[in-house]
């Protein structure tokens, strides 16, 4: 299970009551927004989020927009986005513990 994987079946018990319309999103997008943000960051030179935030934003807002054929709300957006630089960030993480054994 990936950490990403981990953090959605944490929110999904989160939301399923409350939220349940934004945990089946973050379920179904969240491989699509992993791929377009990765995708991104490395066109960026895999500089920090928050140097390029707004435009990661915009970027995946219009993906997901795209793929679906509506708008998402932004706070939807914003939080799947989140979650998709972590996952990559613990990618990275994994990659280096597995490169040093």
């Amino acid at each position: 299970m990936s950490i990403f994987s981990g953090i959605i079946d944490f929110f999904k018990g989160l939301f399923s009551k409350v939220r349940p319309g934004l945990e089946n999103f973050l379920h179904k997008e969240k491989d699509f927004a992993i791929a377009e943000l990765k995708s991104l960051w490395e066109s960026k030179g895999k500089i920090a989020l928050n140097e390029f935030k707004d435009e990661a934003f915009e970027y995946l807002s219009k993906a997901i927009s795209d793929k679906l054929g509506h708008a998402v709300p932004d706070n939807w957006i914003n939080i799947l986005l989140g979650f998709a630089y972590e996952a990559i960030k613990a990618e990275i993480v994994a990659a280096m513990e597995h490169a040093t054994k």
